[in-house]
């Protein structure tokens, strides 16, 4: 039997049928096993299994003068499908996103990376080649160049002005 999904959410929208859903979920109980541990009687107790009824929810079987209450649990296994359904393009909609922002974060580190190797001017976009490596501070940059080399009189470890010398003499 299949049931209107519409109709069976609509019914589990009051917070007492809910109740009433989760006290029949332990099994089958009369009226009176139902509304014993709740705040409305035993006739809104029964307004509410005939909305639960009408729904395809529950059913009720006569025994004796009482009527005795059970979830149908086609029913209620239909309802699981379709919130099944949405919990599943949700869980597949937030892994999409999970990986997408997973990928954005290594390609972030990666270029991060790539920066830390690259000289100021080629990490800013420069066109100057690839990078060099630092020269040691004192040695000439070319032969016949000017070298600077530090002065401190005086201030041992704090540096001072620097002063061109002689090019290097050629040998």
């Amino acid at each position: 039997m299949n049931i209107d999904i519409d109709s069976a959410l609509d019914a589990l929208g009051d917070p007492t049928r809910r109740r009433i859903v989760g006290r029949l979920a332990a099994g089958p109980l009369d009226v009176g096993g139902i509304a014993a541990s709740m705040t409305v009687g035993r006739a809104a107790v029964s307004m509410h299994l005939r909305v639960l009824k009408d729904a395809g929810l529950v059913s009720d079987q006569p025994i004796g003068n009482r009527r005795v209450y059970r979830l149908e649990p086609d029913a209620m296994r239909q309802l699981r499908d379709h919130l099944d359904w949405y919990w599943e393009r949700s869980l597949a909609a937030f892994k999409q996103a999970a990986e997408a922002r997973a990928r954005e974060r290594e390609a972030k580190e990666r270029e991060m990376a790539t920066r830390s190797f690259l000289s100021p001017t080629a990490a800013a976009g420069g066109m100057n080649g690839p990078p060099t490596a630092p020269k040691p501070t004192g040695a000439p940059s070319s032969p016949g160049s000017l070298r600077t080399v530090s002065c401190s009189p005086g201030r041992s470890g704090r540096g001072g002005p620097t002063s061109p010398t002689r090019p290097a003499a050629r040998k």
